[in-house]
């Protein structure tokens, strides 16, 4: 082998070069060593807060930024606050730590029946004119953004496929009746959840009516409440069906009425739901007790369940 193999062909990149500089500082005038990569503009730590100091960075520290949004982070706050957490844990427990939906058990989610940001948006509201601070430390003690009763357990794959519609304002009252639709669409075969509906019902006068006449003994009605009606469009009644399943919960005071369509029984998209007190199978029969607009589609391989959930609770 000859020795002239590794001679070297071009000399190195940095033959002849330093890594070190001469620089002026940009404050005192004073020329200083540095190394080149480091791109020094002054000489000393005195010199670089004379630098800050004269060019109004300083000023700036501890200023909002330019797109700060004080409504966004105020939300962001309160949803990571141990308050939240709180509140999570108590809608799992109520729940017994299980999907309301499906049942499951596994990854779960407390998800706003009322939404978060409507209550917050209501808050401020009847806090205008006050700093970030106050509203912040206002909120943390506003009972409606952390009511347990405002929420409900899903499991991921079930929150992913709800919508919650229809939920409005809640009145606070001495007495009054908490009543919530969840519809679940499945298929038909593999029995698997496709899509979830939950509405906030209206009960009407004349249903609440019926109460008070069986409070003074009057027996028109039994209270009873058997028929679901699910219509297509307009007044007219597309299908009616009796209750599949009727429950209570005296440690509650909640009521749990359910019913079943099956594949073939009926399809469509349906605009409207009611349920009936003292129903027959003849449409129009009995006393409307509640009614909500929806907007449930269902096909002829999907079955239908319609839960309605009444609760009479204080405050």
């Amino acid at each position: 082998m000859s020795s002239g193999i590794y001679k070297r062909i071009k000399p190195a990149w940095n033959k002849g070069t330093t890594k070190y500089e001469q620089i002026t500082c940009s404050v005192c005038g004073k020329l200083f060593q540095a190394e080149k990569w480091r791109n020094r503009k002054v000489c000393s730590f005195r010199c670089k807060i004379k630098r800050f100091t004269s060019s109004g960075i300083l000023s700036r520290i501890g200023k909002k930024p330019w797109n700060y949004n004080g409504k966004l982070m105020l939300e962001k706050q309160l949803r990571n606050h141990p308050k939240m957490e709180k509140w999570r844990k108590d809608i799992f427990k109520r729940y017994n730590f299980s999907c309301d939906v499906c049942g499951s058990r596994g990854y779960l989610e407390a998800h706003h029946i009322r939404l978060f940001t409507d209550i917050l948006n209501e808050f401020k509201k009847l806090n205008q004119g006050k700093t970030d601070e106050e509203i912040y430390g206002l909120a943390l003690k506003y009972e409606p953004l952390w009511d347990s009763k405002n929420g409900i357990c899903l499991c991921k794959n079930c929150h992913k496929i709800t919508k919650i519609t229809n939920i409005g304002k809640q009145i606070t009252e001495k007495v009054r009746i908490v009543n919530i639709t969840k519809a679940v669409i499945r298929d038909a075969l593999t029995n698997k959840i496709k899509r979830v509906y939950i509405t906030q019902n209206t009960i009407q006068l004349a249903g609440r009516n019926v109460i008070a006449r069986r409070l003074a003994n009057e027996t028109t009605y039994t209270g009873i409440l058997n028929y679901g009606v699910l219509l297509t469009s307009g007044p007219t009644e597309t299908y009616r069906k009796l209750t599949a399943s009727a429950t209570y919960d005296d440690a509650i005071a909640k009521a749990y009425i359910t019913w079943f369509f099956t594949a073939t029984e009926v399809s469509g998209t349906f605009v409207q739901w009611r349920n009936y007190i003292d129903g027959t199978a003849t449409s129009g029969s009995g006393q409307e007790w509640s009614r909500v607009d929806v907007n449930w589609v269902k096909s002829t391989s999907e079955t239908l369940t319609v839960d309605c959930v009444y609760q009479i609770t204080s405050g």
